[in-house]
């Protein structure tokens, strides 16, 4: 699976994030501690986007 971090200029990729398709169903998965640094280190690029882009 291929997730696209997109910046703030439109369709613009800053960085793809290769993850593996997940085995276990969503409830369980969700819970897997790669998952959860993994949406971690997005929910960070992010907010730091909008930081930079004056958004808040």
């Amino acid at each position: 699976m291929l997730i696209s971090l997109f910046s703030t200029a439109p369709g613009t990729i800053i960085e793809e994030i290769h993850s593996p398709r997940p085995a276990d169903p969503a409830v369980l998965s969700q819970a897997q501690p790669e998952f959860v640094q993994r949406v971690r280190y997005i929910r960070e690029k992010v907010a730091k986007m909008e930081e930079a882009a004056g958004i808040k």
